[in-house]
């Protein structure tokens, strides 16, 4: 390994020793989301020539959780 690359392997190993690393996990029933996105997933890939995917509705949740909670 050149000297460059030993020093960055170095200061990631270092990284991953000192600094804080979190996971949170959450769980969350999303059945209904499941349930709402297999009956209509069909007629929108026809309509819209795209499929359906759970992004958008998980986005259109997260913003708005934050403006109604933007702190």
């Amino acid at each position: 390994m050149s000297r460059i690359r030993k020093l960055i392997a170095e200061h990631m190993v270092k990284s991953k020793q000192v600094s804080a690393h979190v996971t949170n996990m959450i769980e969350v029933d999303v059945s209904n989301v499941v349930n709402w996105r297999n009956r209509i997933k069909d007629d929108f890939l026809k309509k819209e020539g795209v499929k359906l995917t759970y992004l958008p509705v998980f986005l259109e949740a997260t913003v708005k959780a934050l403006r109604d909670f933007p702190h």
